[in-house]
């Protein structure tokens, strides 16, 4: 199948540059070889992905799946991982719709009720169904991650977002990127990354993650770097990583071929200009 075109933004001739600084050379550490900023129509550039996320919808609320962090919660953990978005979603109005978020049932009950529930197919819209993956697991998961949540739900809010991310992480069934996810999600914070498949690939690819690094060991070294690029190009972090995972996502295996595609971009090493962007932003 052959990879798509996608249409530059603007023609070349009229390319907006952030600070001049197509020519700049990106390296994340001295093992990776150099890439290039590049030019905002250049697909995969780190330039690229900024304007991506400038031409992402904005506004109050818009990257939130839920009503409320608790529900924000379920609707992410419900996600993620050898889950579709749209099934993932699905799942989440289900329980949702059932009253099984919002109410604080016994644990045992739960499991049982959601398993039960998410069982049965899912309707995706426009006739399409599915079955979830994960439907005795995940419910397990989210009644614990719940009914934990509750002892500090009330003062949830009066935490800072990284403190909020900390927190989350402590309960069952959430990691770094989950926890990251939810307060992405429901602050539209920017003192957070959600560093998944996608945003690790394009990273790479622009120039900005190191190929050694690994998740979830090297989350904060991803997360620093991609809140640093986000800055660089004075866009928000949380519309930036939208960008890369609505566009990378739909694209499936034709945008990893596009990413594996991007040696035009990248330069030999040169020991004079080869320096992390981080030191000179």
């Amino acid at each position: 199948m052959p990879i798509p075109t996608l249409p530059a933004t603007r023609k070349p001739t009229e390319v907006a540059v952030v600070d001049n600084c197509a020519s700049r050379v990106l390296n994340a550490c001295t093992c990776c070889t150099p890439v290039l900023w590049g030019e905002d129509w250049q697909l995969g550039t780190a330039s690229f992905w900024i304007q991506q996320a400038l031409e992402f919808p904005t506004g109050a609320g818009c990257h939130r799946l839920g009503n409320s962090l608790r529900q924000e919660i379920a609707a992410c953990m419900l996600g993620g991982y050898g889950i579709p978005g749209p099934v993932g979603n699905a799942a989440f109005e289900v329980l949702r719709d059932a009253g099984l978020i919002d109410s604080h049932l016994d644990e045992n009950l739960m499991v049982t009720t959601m398993s039960s529930l998410l069982a049965a197919p899912l309707h995706l819209g426009a006739g399409r169904w599915a079955r979830y993956r994960f439907h005795q697991q995940r419910p397990r998961r989210l009644a614990a991650a719940l009914s934990t949540f509750s002892a500090w739900e009330e003062v949830a809010e009066e935490l800072s977002d990284t403190e909020l991310r900390d927190n989350l992480m402590g309960l069952p069934g959430i990691g770094p990127k989950t926890a990251s996810w939810v307060v992405r999600n429901h602050r539209a914070s920017d003192a957070v990354a959600v560093i998944d498949v996608h945003i690790r690939r394009a990273g790479i690819a622009a120039g900005l993650f190191c190929r050694s690094w690994n998740l979830p060991r090297d989350y904060q070294k991803f997360e620093d770097a991609f809140l640093t690029w986000a800055s660089y190009g004075s866009v928000s972090a949380a519309d930036l990583d939208a960008a890369i995972w609505r566009l990378l996502s739909s694209l499936g295996s034709q945008g990893r071929a596009i990413l594996s595609n991007n040696a035009i971009f990248s330069r030999p090493a040169d020991a004079n200009r080869s320096t992390c962007m981080s030191s000179e932003s």
